[in-house]
Order: structure tokens, then sequence, then C-alpha cells
């Protein structure tokens, strides 16, 4: 397994460690938390530089990365909204959007198509619910809960634009 991939697989490994260390509520859990969720965000970042600078990009890599990533976001806004952390409304429209970029990406590949490229609105949409987490989970200044609306706004808008982008897909023949 090359590095970059190895990267993105210890985001897999680091998910189901985040959600532990935030229900079990021991210690300074938002801390370790937050630390643990950043090295994530960090690994998120890394793999594909790593990978396109020694060009090593893999196929493994290019379905793995945002399996992860999804899973990530997913996993972490079912804890924050089982915690009572964030707004119902507002953390299930985000899952409802990463949820929805997964299988419609998935589908798009098993139906032998290219999968979903994330566009600018997309990655940065994407980062600026990292953002949120990071804010939510360390619970600073009580501003998460006004980021988490921006955040599920963002994240309509940018399902918006991929199911476009799918759409235009779906209709270029194979």
């Amino acid at each position: 397994m090359n590095p970059a991939n190895l990267l993105t697989s210890l985001r897999l490994v680091l998910i189901p460690v985040i959600v532990y260390v935030l229900l079990a509520e021991v210690g300074n859990y938002r801390l370790i938390a937050g630390i643990l969720f950043l090295l994530s965000a960090l690994t998120d970042f890394f793999d594909g530089i790593i990978a396109r600078k020694l060009d090593i990009v893999t196929d493994l890599g290019r379905i793995l990365d945002p399996i992860a990533d999804k899973l990530t976001l997913i996993a972490i806004f079912l804890t924050l909204l089982f915690k009572g952390v964030i707004p119902f409304p507002a953390g299930i429209i985000i899952i409802i959007r990463e949820a929805a970029l997964f299988i419609v990406s998935s589908v798009l590949y098993l139906a032998g198509k290219d999968m979903i490229h994330p566009t600018t609105f997309g990655k940065s949409t994407s980062f600026f619910l990292y953002v949120v987490v990071v804010i939510n989970i360390f619970d600073f200044f009580g501003i998460g809960s006004i980021l988490i609306w921006i955040g599920a706004l963002l994240a309509v808008l940018s399902a918006l634009d991929y199911f476009r982008i799918t759409i235009k897909k779906l209709r270029q023949p194979s």
C-alpha cells in the first residue's frame, strides 16, 4: 500500500476512535476528539498531495478517498446529533448531502461512468463542514450553532450543483 492510501486508511481507522471518544465523555474528551479529528483532516489534505507529487495515484485511492471523506463527516455529524451538540434539522441536511453524494457517486461508478469529481464549490463546502465540526467539538464561544446552519445551506447548494453535474454525466453516451 502506498503512503497516500495509507493516510486515507488511517482516516478510516480514526472514525470509530473519534466517535468513541466523543461518546465516552472521559476526561478532556472534547480536546482529544478535536485533535483526532484535526489529524483526520490533515490526512485528507495530505493524501492527495502526496499521491500527485509522487505520481502514485491509484484506482484504490480514487475510490477510498471519497469514501473516507463521506464516512468521516457522516459518522461525526451523527455523533454530534446524538449528543445534542448540533441542531437536528441542520445536521440531517448535512448527513443527507454526504450520503446522497456517496450513493450517487457509487451508482455512477457501478454503471461504468466516471465518479463525481469534486468541484471547487464542493471542496469549499466540505472544508467549511470540517471547520464546523472542529468548532462544535471544541465548543468555541457558541458560534458552532450559527455556523452549522451556514454549513447546511452550503450543503444544499453544493448538492444541487453535484446533481446537475450528475444528470449531465448520465445523459452522455457510454
